[in-house]
């Protein structure tokens, strides 16, 4: 891959850094969304969006994205899986991370 001059990106279209607690607000808007609104079926990665998105330290301060609010959306669409996914990846760092997260996008995005 070629490095494109001063944007960040590969000529892949990769990004050369990753700023985890922006990705992480978008990655808990996103399961949040697909808790509220998606296919139960995808229920399940909603709530490993959440998970990877606590995990990165997402911005807490939106009232719309208070852990508390995302914690009981989980809980009402899979009981305990949130506190498991915590606990999975609780000592992970959270670049590990990215690659669980990309595969859940790209499952979800192939189905919409």
């Amino acid at each position: 891959d070629l490095l494109i001059d001063g944007t960040g990106f590969l000529a892949s279209g990769a990004l050369t850094f990753t700023d985890l607690p922006l990705n992480g607000v978008l990655t808990v808007a996103l399961g949040a969304w697909v808790l509220r609104f998606g296919d139960p079926a995808t229920h399940d990665d909603g709530v490993l969006l959440l998970a990877v998105g606590e995990r990165w330290a997402y911005n807490r301060s939106l009232p719309c994205l208070a852990w508390e609010r995302l914690v009981a959306l989980a809980e009402r669409a899979a009981p305990g899986r949130i506190g498991e996914l915590q606990k999975e990846y609780a000592g992970r760092p959270g670049p590990e991370l990215i690659s669980v997260a990309e595969k859940v996008l790209s499952r979800l995005t192939s189905s919409w």
